[in-house]
């Protein structure tokens, strides 16, 4: 009920203020007059001895980094996506052949490392299965020598070759994922810096 009051008051003091214009009210807004200021000043003051909460201004909320960085990868998405689609549209064979690089790309970069992991595998087996292990009564060296050589040196293949798979296949991975982007970023590479292509 209060509010309502306090409503009222505000609406006929803002009616009151139009018709004392010169022409009724009808004129287009004029800038506020010293008295107006005034006027709403009393208002709250008002509003606030009545116990009406008014709503508070939006506070601007501090931009923090990742804000910044949240609005910049936005922006620069959203540019690439132009980019793509202005290729797409003018030069579409260009476009196709980008996108499929990508995936040969993608494919390419496992490659070597799925090498390395076969390596290890055929170095495990073949040797065990060329040299017999030696009898416990042979030398210790030539033990060693066979532990070494079917066991540690695999393994130390194996480890590389499936640190290699993870570094490579987390890059192949989004490649597949979003080519478009790639495709953009190479024809950029292409026309900013030729020698700067692999």
């Amino acid at each position: 009920m209060l509010k309502q009051v306090v409503f009222v008051v505000i609406a006929g003091i803002s009616s009151a203020a139009r018709a004392g214009a010169p022409d009724g009210g009808a004129a287009a807004p004029s800038p506020p007059r010293p008295d107006t200021a005034q006027l709403r000043a009393q208002v709250q003051a008002l509003a606030e001895a009545l116990g009406v909460k008014q709503a508070a201004p939006p506070e601007e909320k501090q931009r923090t980094a990742v804000d910044v960085a949240d609005r910049a990868l936005d922006m620069f998405g959203s540019a690439v996506a132009s980019v793509a689609s202005q290729i797409e549209q003018h030069a579409p064979l260009l476009w196709k052949v980008m996108v499929k690089q990508q995936y040969a790309k993608a494919v390419a970069d496992v490659i070597p490392s799925l090498g390395w992991i076969l390596v290890a595998l055929l170095a495990h087996f073949v040797v065990r299965r060329k040299w017999q292990k030696p009898s416990d009564n042979t030398e210790e060296g030539l033990q060693f020598l066979w532990h070494f050589v079917t066991w540690v040196v695999p393994l130390a293949l194996g480890i590389i070759g499936v640190s290699s798979f993870v570094v490579s296949a987390s890059d192949s991975v989004k490649f597949v994922i979003n080519p478009e982007y790639y495709a953009v970023r190479d024809i950029l590479l292409m026309v900013m810096n030729p020698s700067g292509m692999r």
